[in-house]
Order: structure tokens, then sequence, then C-alpha cells
């Protein structure tokens, strides 16, 4: 195995003129940020939305941390989480990132929606944000930007892992505008692997926008939704940035 590498100097992204460029470890306010393992989950850290008897959003056995969704039996039926306020901005000119790991028990029945977005009780409507979504009793991931209720921008990026696998789903606006796309599948134990052979599964580049970006407060979110019977999946981490 070969030696690490050490900087003996330390290391960080700040410029030499900021407050801490000569301190030798990352300025840890260049991005505000969260990173959410569910190790343990606490659910005081969260705005839970259920619509529909028997619904729940609760922490169960998994490997890395893990919670499970349930939604109610009734077609609509829904469970919903974000942070208990929208602390996340895009800023043109600075980057914004969002990324989870999420399975479903069922590929085809349930849907919902996942990313950034206003704060709300029915995140299936989204009035501002970026975020991916099925359709109800489909299996196509599509990855849409939002402004206004407006869609300026919107791009398919594949289909759902089969039911049981874990899914990679993230996104990162760059300082251009550009929304750079990621979905990976669990299969075989290779998540990620288009990440390393191919870079972005997409992109949705600033040039094809047909609006303006949403510059309002979001909100991480992550929801489920039924179109039949009681449907769950598993989330597994939960991660945002901005780029102050």
């Amino acid at each position: 195995m070969a030696a690490p590498t050490r900087f003996t100097a330390g290391l960080t992204q700040a410029a030499k003129w900021q407050p801490l460029g000569d301190i030798g470890i990352p300025d840890p306010f260049f991005y505000a940020w969260e990173g959410d393992d569910f190790l343990p989950y606490n659910p005081s850290l969260y705005t839970v939305t259920v619509n529909g008897a028997g619904g729940s959003i609760a922490a169960t056995p998994g490997s890395g941390g893990r919670l499970l969704f349930t939604t109610g039996g009734t077609p609509g039926n829904s469970v919903s989480m974000q942070n208990t306020i929208a602390s996340y901005q895009y800023t043109p000119g600075k980057k914004l990132g969002f990324l989870s790991r999420i399975q479903l028990s069922d590929n085809t029945n349930p849907y919902g929606v996942l990313g950034l977005i206003q704060t709300t009780t029915t995140p299936n409507t989204v009035v501002n944000g970026w975020y991916f979504s099925k359709a109800p009793g489909g299996t196509v991931i599509l990855f849409t930007i939002v402004n206004a209720s407006v869609v300026v921008g919107t791009v398919t990026v594949g289909n759902v892992a089969p039911a049981n696998f874990d899914v990679d789903l993230g996104f990162v606006v760059d300082r251009l505008g550009n929304t750079n796309i990621f979905v990976g599948h669990n299969i075989e134990g290779a998540l990620r692997e288009d990440f390393v052979t191919i870079g972005p599964t997409a992109k949705i580049p600033a040039s094809s926008l047909t609006g303006a970006l949403p510059t309002t407060l979001l909100n991480p979110t992550l929801s489920l939704t039924t179109i039949s019977g009681v449907q769950t999946g598993i989330g597994d981490f939960l991660y945002a940035a901005q780029e102050r």
C-alpha cells in the first residue's frame, strides 16, 4: 500500500486574503451544508407530513442508518419529510447541490418527489426547486427545474432501480447555472458506476433554460405516494449544500 500524501502546512479552500486563508484547515463556513446518515434518526430535525391513515416515517434496521417510509393504502396517500425550516437558496454564480440514496419495494406503483423544493405539505405540487420525480405507475425518472410554478428545464434521467435496490440521485448547479444530474443504481455492488465511467448522467445547460432559475428559499425533501395499496420505501441518507 502506498504511503499517504501528507500536507504538513495544512489544506484549505479559502483564498489567502480571506479570514481563514492561512489557518491550514478547510473553512467550515465556505459552504452551508448538512449531511444526515440517520445514525441515529432524530425526528425533531424534520417536519413529517402524513396524508392517510397508517402512513409513517421511522428508523428501521439497515446498513448505514435507514428510514422506512410507509404510505396508507388509499390511492393518493403519502408521507414526506422536510427540514423544519427552509435554509437553501440558489445565488447566481455560486454552487448548489443535493444527494440522497433511496430504494423502493415496488418500482412501479409508488411515486413521489426528491430534491430541493419549497416548504410544503403537498410535495407532488412543486412551485420552486430542482427535483427528481416518477410518474404514477411508471418507471421513468424525470429531473425538473421549476420557477414560480413554471417548468424552465426538464430531462429524462433513466429508470428507477429494480425493487429493493438502492439508487443514488443527486445534482449540482455549477457557477455558470448549468445543472449536472447524477443517477447510480446499486446492482451487483456497482453503486455509482455510471458516475465513474461517464460522469453526469444528464445535464440541463443554462443555455437551454426557458426562464430564470429559482432563487427562493428551498427545503430538502423526500416523499412517497401510492396509487395502489400500502407502499414502502427506504431512505439511507440526505445531503444538501450551497456555496456562500
